[in-house]
């Protein structure tokens, strides 16, 4: 196991030898702040705090501080992606060859007309993350290559996505509607709506999507897209429900907030104050949950996931959270999931209740399976 790791190391830093070597004409400089660049092409994009830039006439390389990794930003005039590609490889590192594992084209946007990514094959022991970007604005390419360690590349992520995240073409200036009035959602353009949404149901393999439109504080559009299940003729309609998922987030958020500023309860005052049935597997943290823990996935409880909807099946997660031991102080750690319910049960449905006991006028609430439920009802 020992030699796998010494073989992972030297994969890695032979990787990052390759493409650290400098030619004879380039500068470096070491960045000390988030600081704007340009490239050669004049695509604009945003370097790192700490990381050391170098150029060349048509490449800047970006490197972080832990030297086993980097962003290669070439500019290449090619007939297509793929020739975008072949020239930048050849510009980094000639001597790479890597098989290719999946080239996929991606939406235009920021004002690149053409966009693909391409992704590379890697060895299990090299532990290293191989992926290029290939834009399109006019007739130039402005193609990203990210070679990375595992560990770098999870560490350095932000960064990394700053820079590629901020990336646009020469004189490219965003669209801004401040000012502007909104186009009335007529019949005309709600049936663009509603074909635009059936064109993605198709492209994803999506049975039924139900579907409102508000325009103006009024509902303008409700209803339903294709069927309940694949095989079954049932339609979608304005009244099927549907697992409501991350959606819960937002509302449960809103109306604490509101309950704030009615001097009701503080984001800082403990859950137990306002909750006195508020329980989990540990006393003492039990007392150390404030209310804002409850929003933000760091009540320090692992991570309960309820595969297809156990509320349906007339489960109590929040009677299974006092069993349930913490694995950090709260606010340790942020801990959540996007599957079928995308909070942690127990302060997921501590918010729900928290809000339904405290706003007896407040609309029910919604549950992950669809289904409503109220102060009463719980």
């Amino acid at each position: 196991m020992r030699r796998l790791g010494v073989l992972a190391l030297a994969l890695s830093l032979g990787l990052a030898g390759a493409a650290v070597g400098q030619p004879t004409n380039s500068s470096v400089e070491l960045v000390k702040t988030d600081t704007p660049l340009t490239t050669a092409s004049g695509a604009t994009f945003t370097a790192p705090s700490g990381w050391r830039v170098t150029s060349t006439a048509s490449m800047k390389v970006l490197e972080p501080p832990e030297a086993d990794s980097h962003l290669a930003l070439v500019d290449v005039r090619a007939e297509n992606a793929t020739a975008a590609i072949a020239a930048a490889w050849a510009s980094y590192r000639p001597d790479a060859n890597r098989p290719l594992r999946l080239a996929m084209p991606q939406t235009p946007l920021n004002g690149w007309e053409e966009r693909h990514l391409y992704s590379y094959e890697t060895s299990p022991n090299e532990r290293v993350v191989v992926y290029a970007l290939a834009w399109r604005a006019g007739e130039d390419w402005t193609v990203a290559i990210v070679e990375a360690s595992h560990a770098t590349f999870e560490k350095r992520n932000g960064a990394l996505s700053l820079t590629i995240g901020s990336l646009r073409p020469k004189g490219y200036q965003r669209e801004m509607f401040s000012g502007s009035k909104a186009r009335p959602l007529d019949a005309e353009r709600i049936a663009l709506l509603k074909d635009f949404v059936q064109d993605v149901m198709q492209k994803l393999g999506i049975p039924g999507v139900g579907l409102a439109l508000i325009d103006g504080g009024k509902v303008v559009f409700e209803g339903g897209l294709g069927v309940k299940a694949l095989g079954k003729p049932d339609p979608v309609d304005a009244d099927t429900l549907f697992l409501a998922a991350s959606n819960t987030k937002a509302m449960t958020t809103l109306l604490l907030a509101k309950l704030v500023d009615e001097n009701k309860l503080r984001w800082d005052q403990p859950v137990t104050e306002v909750y006195p049935g508020f329980k989990l597997g540990d006393a003492e943290t039990t007392r150390q949950v404030l209310v804002k823990h409850l929003v933000c996935a760091c009540t320090g409880l692992p991570v309960r996931t309820s595969s297809g909807c156990s509320i349906m099946q007339r489960r109590r997660p929040r009677r299974r959270s006092r069993r349930w031991p913490p694995c950090s102080r709260p606010a340790g750690s942020a801990r959540s999931t996007n599957t079928a319910m995308s909070w942690p049960e127990p302060q997921a449905m501590s918010a729900h209740m928290l809000c339904a006991r405290m706003r007896s006028s407040a609309p029910p609430m919604t549950r992950p399976c669809g289904r409503r439920c109220s102060a009463r009802s719980e």
